[in-house]
């Protein structure tokens, strides 16, 4: 390209016409895979990894698991649990991670945790 860089983007599993279904680990894993098949395969002088909203914690995880030269993490949030609770809970005790209980809309018990 006239500027020197190349972009890679994936549908992970489930998303667009992909097979499968997405999964924490899942999609996470399939980061890996897509990370190390360009770190072997492209000559490659640097690679860094952009994510935004979901695509910023599997951006932020291979910055932490593989050697990234740049993380750029867009409009992402900082636990999956503080997303299910803010969007799925019709009550919950507190926002702290260590005492929470939460009731969905049926008002059935979907998350306790102390």
């Amino acid at each position: 390209s006239t500027w020197g860089i190349n972009v890679v983007v994936w549908n992970y599993r489930g998303y667009g016409n992909t097979k499968g279904a997405p999964t924490p680990y899942r999609i996470l894993r399939d980061s890996e895979v897509v990370f190390d098949f360009l770190k072997s395969n492209m000559n490659l002088k640097k690679l860094g990894v952009h994510g935004e909203s979901l695509g910023g914690m599997v951006a932020s995880h291979l910055a932490k698991t593989r050697k990234v030269d740049f993380l750029c993490s867009d409009r992402t949030f900082s636990s999956l649990q503080k997303v299910a609770v803010y969007n799925y809970c019709l009550l919950y005790t507190s926002d702290a991670a260590d005492d929470l209980l939460c009731v969905d809309l049926g008002g059935r018990r979907i998350l306790k945790k102390k």
